[in-house]
């Protein structure tokens, strides 16, 4: 799946290729863009007729989400603030939980987007522009604008303890 916004087409848009690039068809279908455009694409590991699309700008439903391909899409973004999302990620241990970067620090869904809230006890109120996740889903590293890189133990259960450590210039684990 690949977005296509205004840098190349009057109306931004979203295609797919299930064919290594040789074809596209625009799957944009349902997803309100204009005038905000795609900042990020996350596809399911597991699954690759599921996908995310988070969008630019201060409008409600800013993730997107479809379980067919692109065909049909559903607004996810019960709970995230109204702020753009840079990034999100899809656990790889498992697909019902993600992670939002947004400039109200992370949100985390353990319900595949259905709802989301704060996540990382300890962390900052800051924008967060990147997140990333090691293969085991045990830890996310937290890019922030201006507050450094954060290190987060994610906890088996919802609910238990986490650690969170931050990297930078003159900085050591805690």
């Amino acid at each position: 799946m690949v977005t296509i916004n205004e840098l190349s087409t009057l109306t931004p848009s979203i295609f797919r290729s299930t064919d290594g690039g040789r074809t596209w068809i625009d799957v944009t279908g349902n997803v309100r863009l204009s005038p905000r455009y795609v900042i990020n694409v996350a596809i399911d590991p597991r699954d690759p007729k599921i996908a995310y699309v988070t969008l630019a700008g201060y409008r409600p439903n800013r993730v997107w989400k479809t379980t067919d391909g692109g065909m049909t899409w559903e607004a996810r973004a019960d709970g995230l603030p109204t702020f753009p999302v840079p990034r999100l990620r899809i656990d790889p241990t498992d697909s019902n939980v993600l992670y939002c970067a947004t400039q109200a620090g992370i949100f985390r869904s353990t319900d595949a987007g259905m709802t989301w809230s704060r996540f990382g006890t300890g962390l900052p109120n800051v924008e967060v522009d990147d997140v990333s996740i090691l293969k085991d889903g045990s830890t996310l590293r937290i890019g922030t604008y201006g507050r450094g890189a954060w290190e987060l133990d994610v906890p088996p259960l919802p609910n238990s303890h986490h650690r969170i450590r931050r990297f930078g210039v003159g900085s050591r684990y805690r």
